[in-house]
Order: structure tokens, then C-alpha cells, then sequence
């Protein structure tokens, strides 16, 4: 024989669906707090999620668009500005009015007509320094190295 809950805090000896016997005693109080608990630790875990989700998102706007990036208007050592980039893949200075910054440090740029030239550029950005050269090797005392700096 078993006893049906009543949603008292007395205990019933047996479940009513499977039989087997009930040894706690389980009151409304407990069940709720026990909700809670489980809600809390629910919402606590999906705005952990959230959380992490945004702090990646703003990694990767920050990395796209970081002091690495070649985009921007570059001075000489007097401050005139002598190359500006711009992220249509429009540029004013270089060797055309575009050109295309590859991630292995070349720049190419195109005529009018998106011809190529011949000439590859070398770049490297530090910081706010941009380093142009003929050659892959940056020596800030070679002649064939020129500096820029970030406006």
C-alpha cells in the first residue's frame, strides 16, 4: 500500500508510480529551493556562454583593425603625409590608385585598368611604423628600407 503526496510535508512511503519506497522526506520548500539552485546555475552558465561569445568577438574586431594593419594614412619623418590606404583597396601615393597588401608582406599595386606592376613592395608594420622595402630584409640602416609613420 502507498500514500499519495499531498504537497504536505509528511512522507509517503511508497512512490506511486514505480513502488519503490520513499526513505526522505522531500518538502515543497526543498523542491523549490532545489529549482532555484538548478535556474541559478542554468542562467549563470548561458551568461558565462554569452559572455565569452562577446569577449571573442571583440578579439577579432580588435585584431582586424589593429595597430598591425596597414590601412591608414603614413608621414615621413617631416609629417607629410606620403601614402594613405584605405580599406576599398584604394590607395593616394603608392604606384597606383590601388593596391592589395598580402599577408606574406607584399603589396602589389595596380594602374587604372587593375594592371599590375612588375615592382613588389615589401612591407612590415610595427606598431606605428611602417617599413617599405625592395627586398624581404628590413634593415632600418639599408637604403633601400624606407620608414613611415602612422598619422
Amino acid at each position: 500500500m502507498w500514500k499519495l503526496w499531498n504537497g504536505s510535508s509528511k512522507q509517503c512511503s511508497f512512490l506511486p508510480n514505480c513502488g519503490n519506497k520513499l526513505n526522505n522526506i522531500v518538502t515543497d520548500k526543498q523542491l523549490s529551493k532545489s529549482r532555484k539552485v538548478i535556474n541559478k546555475k542554468a542562467i549563470i552558465t548561458i551568461c558565462s556562454i554569452i559572455l565569452i561569445m562577446i569577449i571573442i568577438g571583440i578579439g577579432f574586431a580588435i585584431g582586424k583593425n589593429s595597430n598591425n594593419s596597414i590601412i591608414g594614412s603614413w608621414a615621413d619623418s617631416d609629417g607629410n603625409i606620403r601614402f594613405s590606404f584605405y580599406e576599398d583597396g584604394t590607395c593616394d601615393g603608392g604606384q597606383g590608385p590601388y593596391y592589395e597588401a598580402a599577408e606574406n608582406g607584399t603589396i602589389t599595386f595596380y594602374d587604372s585598368y587593375h594592371y599590375p606592376y612588375s615592382k613588389v613592395t615589401y612591407y612590415e608594420v610595427k606598431g606605428n611604423k611602417l617599413y617599405l622595402s625592395n627586398y624581404m630584409d628590413f634593415e632600418t640602416d639599408d637604403e633601400d628600407t624606407s620608414v613611415f609613420y602612422r598619422k
